[in-house]
C-alpha cells in the first residue's frame, strides 16, 4: 500500500514540475529569447519524459509483469514516430509563404530529444540487467523489470 502511495506521489510531483517549467518558459521566453529557448528545451523533455512515465505507470497497473524500461522504449519510440508523421505531414502539405516551417522546426529540433531519452532508457537498461546477471539473483520482481 506504502508503495502505491508513493508512486502516485511521484506521479502528481512529475505532472506539476512539467507545468510549472512551461509556465517558467512562457514567462521567461518574453524577456530573453536566449533563456527561454533553454527552458523551452527542457520543458519539451520533460513533457514526453512525463508522457512516457504516466504510460509507463498506466499500463503497469494493467499489467504489472512488463519491464518498465521496455514500456518506456516503447511509448517513447511511439511519441517520436507520431512527431516525424506530423512533421512530414506538416512539410508536404503546407503552402504560403511559411510553408512546412513547423514541421521543420519539429523535425530538427524536437524529434532528436525522444531519441536521445530513447538511448538513455537503453543504458540504464542494459546497466540494469548487466547488474542482475552479476548478482544471479534475476527474480520476477527485479528491479529492471
Amino acid at each position: 500500500m506504502n508503495n502505491k502511495i508513493r508512486s502516485k506521489k511521484i506521479m502528481i510531483s512529475i505532472v506539476i514540475l512539467t507545468v510549472i517549467l512551461w509556465l517558467m518558459t512562457v514567462a521567461i521566453i518574453n524577456y530573453s529569447l536566449r533563456g527561454g529557448l533553454i527552458l523551452l528545451i527542457f520543458s519539451i523533455v520533460a513533457s514526453i519524459s512525463s508522457i512516457c512515465i504516466i504510460c509507463v505507470w498506466l499500463i503497469r497497473k494493467i499489467k504489472p509483469g512488463i519491464s518498465s524500461y521496455k514500456l518506456f522504449g516503447i511509448v517513447d519510440m511511439v511519441i517520436e514516430g507520431m512527431i516525424i508523421i506530423y512533421a512530414v505531414y506538416d512539410m508536404l502539405t503546407d503552402t504560403g509563404m511559411m510553408a512546412g516551417i513547423k514541421g521543420f522546426l519539429l523535425l530538427f529540433f524536437v524529434a532528436p530529444i525522444p531519441l536521445v531519452l530513447l538511448i538513455i532508457d537503453i543504458i540504464l537498461y542494459v546497466k540494469c540487467k548487466k547488474k542482475n546477471d552479476i548478482k544471479s539473483t534475476v527474480s520476477e520482481d527485479s528491479r529492471c523489470q
